[in-house]
């Protein structure tokens, strides 16, 4: 669902959330994702944020919908007060891997550093 928000009849921006099922054992339970959201900066505190998660959280509970979650990069302080004033909880850390892997370093006496081998001992 992409939602606009405006002010006397101009854009002043969007948020973008999107249904996403849970687990199996939720018993086809879902869950609202707010993946984006934006408000121009000399629109902020004037409300057209909270208009655009009212709407998607008052059309989304309209379908049964009860659990939302909203997507907040890390140091965005700003979002992610906003989703807290709006009663959102911080509940998961998501952690992340570039698989790019650095450069082997080779320690004097020519050993690498220390490496996992499948079903060794001490």
């Amino acid at each position: 669902m992409l939602v606009v928000g405006e002010l006397d009849d101009v854009v002043l921006g969007f948020a973008w959330a999107e249904p996403s099922p849970l687990l199996p054992q939720a018993d086809d339970d879902r869950v609202v994702v707010v993946r984006l959201i934006h408000t121009d900066a000399e629109a902020r505190g004037v409300g057209i944020g909270e208009a655009m998660i009212e709407l998607i959280m008052e059309r989304f509970r309209a379908e049964g919908v009860s659990k939302f979650d909203a997507i907040v990069s890390p140091g965005h302080r700003n979002a992610k007060n906003f989703f807290e004033s709006q009663g959102f909880k911080a509940r998961r850390i998501t952690m992340n891997l570039d698989d790019d892997p650095p450069p082997r370093t080779t320690l004097p006496g020519g050993m690498t550093k220390a490496r996992a081998v499948r079903g060794a001992r001490p």
